[in-house]
């Protein structure tokens, strides 16, 4: 697979972040790169970056200036083939209840997740 980058627009969504990247280390390989555009957020979404396995980058805005700001900045930024998905947010609140879970979800479960919004796991 080339490797791309993901984009995601954040604020105040440090804990889907972590999610976010605990289901990108187990599925997706280092050499693609996690770009995150935070809208000022108060929580810490650089930790959730720092979580994933691979190269990750924060852009922290100074003020919350929007998805369509925020995402423009995020694709300059991307050096990689961008993969951008804002469609994606039930996605992500299923993966993070998943993550919430005391203990880590069943990788047949991540699957399932991901087979239901029609992507296909690595």
């Amino acid at each position: 697979m080339a490797p791309f980058s993901i984009v995601v627009v954040t604020w105040q969504s440090a804990g889907e972040l972590a999610c976010l990247a605990a289901s990108m280390n187990r599925h997706l390989e280092a050499g693609h790169e996690l770009v995150v555009v935070d809208n000022a957020s108060s929580d810490d979404p650089a930790a959730a970056v720092g979580a994933w396995k691979g190269e990750g980058r924060l852009i922290a805005l100074d003020r919350n200036a929007g998805f369509g700001t925020a995402a423009n900045a995020g694709t300059e930024a991307a050096r990689l083939l961008v993969l951008h998905a804002p469609a994606m947010d039930g996605y992500f609140a299923e993966l993070h209840e998943l993550w919430a879970a005391p203990t880590p979800p069943d990788p047949a479960d991540e699957r399932a997740l991901m087979a239901r919004f029609g992507m296909e796991p690595a």
